[in-house]
């Protein structure tokens, strides 16, 4: 298998495209998200390059499920927080 003819799916959490390392001279061989910002951690390890990106490509609804459930969390703080703001613009104006 060659590097240059492998298709990677992006990040599962934020889009990036994924940096291969091949380690000690091939194996193990680690994926990882090539976000260095990102506030996640997604990687996968492998004692060879075709076990890796298969692992990386075929990835379980677990991780589908995980982001769908940590937006659906991000939209309920932000629902809370917009009506902890609301309320307390309310009370502003009602001189409470």
């Amino acid at each position: 298998m060659n590097i240059s003819d492998i298709h990677l799916k992006v990040c599962p959490f934020c889009g990036m495209k994924p940096n291969i390392t091949e380690h000690w001279g091939g194996s193990p061989v680690e994926i990882i998200c090539g976000n260095q910002e990102a506030h996640h951690t997604v990687s996968v390890i492998r004692n060879t390059l075709a076990e890796a990106v298969n692992a990386w490509n075929e990835r379980t609804n677990e991780i589908a499920a995980y982001r769908i459930g940590y937006a659906d969390g991000i939209r309920a703080a932000r629902a809370e927080a917009k009506k902890v703001v609301e309320k307390i613009m309310k009370q502003e104006v009602e001189g409470g």
